[in-house]
């Protein structure tokens, strides 16, 4: 490479990533980083948001890889320093995991709120849970949304949260929160997965975690497992559900094919094709139909209070019970998922589950009153 070449490339970045991916090449990690590091300087926010949607989404359109991603992430979790941060470890009883739970968004098929109810039902069954959370973009509820419709104060203070894992097993965590630099330019802008979502939700968690379990609503669930290794994750899970191969959701369905791959004690596993409606025998045949999102934001909290409290609509309480499952395993409470899911159902069931959400909206400063009106 020439010195003028050389030059060229510094002095118009972040265009240069733009001809690489136009020529259809890769991008090594340090180009990625310092583009998008260029990118977030830009003052014109039209011109930014123009920037991030070409590199974040052209990449995806190319083919991701991992020193892209890598690069990508390290720029933009490096606005709010989380990159060098250290992360507050959490005083769990002796031999207890704390599992991160976090997803990418931007599913295929819109649903009703899943991984929260889903996080309240596993806290019930004593997992420890550091959940992620943020407002939603393509779809009504996201889980900032249903807590804060509740009546969840999600922005209570730190050491309030980090008290709440401990004594109750579950605490939230606002993305806008955690990375609040990044937010600001970035929120609202995309409604596809894009090259940060292999592992930005999950990497965005202020805590430290034994255990990420992280939804994917793309079909590459190999490269965002890569990813979580390379940021030294030695026990994590990716997942994500599919009918067709096209539209996929960022948690366990009840429908269609269950894709999911995962590292044990640092070592890789084979990615699995399931379905789950097979391995869980349920008595009802199930499309995802049944849990696409409903007309507004109050029904949709409506069915998933109702859900959670074992009043709810067969398909709701199954794939809350599903997910829950999932993380109930992660955390070894159980030896299988199905095993996992019957411990979220009898949960749910037996109303062990509302309570512990009664339990964290008297935490999180809520009203007891206010959840009373989601169950009428």
């Amino acid at each position: 490479m020439t010195t003028l070449v050389k030059k060229t490339i510094a002095e118009n970045l972040p265009c240069e990533i733009m001809y690489k991916l136009n020529a259809k090449q890769d991008i090594d990690e340090y180009l990625a980083y310092e583009s998008l590091k260029r990118v977030f300087e830009i003052q014109d926010d039209k011109v930014r948001s123009t920037f991030l949607g070409m590199i974040l989404s052209g990449v995806m359109i190319k083919g991701a890889r991992l020193s892209e991603v890598v690069g990508l992430l390290n720029a933009s979790l490096s606005l709010d320093n989380m990159i060098d941060i250290s992360k507050i470890k959490i005083n769990l009883p002796k031999g207890e995991r704390l599992l991160g739970y976090a997803g990418s968004g931007k599913k295929g098929i819109k649903t009703i709120n899943i991984s929260t109810p889903a996080a309240i039902v596993a806290a019930s069954c004593g997992v420890y849970i550091a959940k992620a959370c943020s407002h939603s973009t393509s779809s009504l509820t996201g889980s900032s949304d249903f807590l804060n419709n509740l009546g969840v104060n999600i922005n209570i203070g730190m050491d309030k949260k980090i008290k709440g894992l401990e004594d109750i097993g579950i605490a939230f965590f606002s993305i806008e929160d955690t990375t609040p630099k990044f937010a600001k330019l970035y929120g609202g802008l995309f409604y596809a997965p894009h090259a940060l979502s292999y592992a930005l939700a999950g990497l965005s968690l202020p805590v430290e975690v034994d255990v990420m379990a992280y939804g994917l609503s793309h079909h590459n669930i190999q490269l965002s497992i890569d990813v979580f290794k390379h940021y030294g994750f030695d026990n994590a899970m990716v997942f994500n559900t599919t009918e067709d191969g096209i539209h996929y959701i960022d948690e366990v369905g009840i429908s269609g094919s269950l894709n999911l791959i995962g590292v044990k004690d640092g070592v890789l596993g084979r990615a699995i094709i399931c379905s789950i409606s097979e391995e869980l025998n349920f008595k009802n045949k199930y499309t995802m139909y049944d849990i696409m999102q409903k007309a507004t934001i109050s029904e949709n909290i409506h069915q998933a209070v109702l859900a959670i409290s074992g009043r709810g609509d067969d398909a709701l309480v199954d794939v809350i019970s599903v997910n829950a499952g999932l993380m109930i395993c992660l955390s070894r409470k159980a030896i299988s998922l199905k095993e996992g899911y019957c411990l979220a159902k009898k949960s749910i069931v037996s109303g062990q589950a509302y309570n512990k959400l009664k339990e964290i909206i008297e935490v999180y400063e809520g009203s007891q009153k206010e959840i009373q009106k989601w169950l009428v």
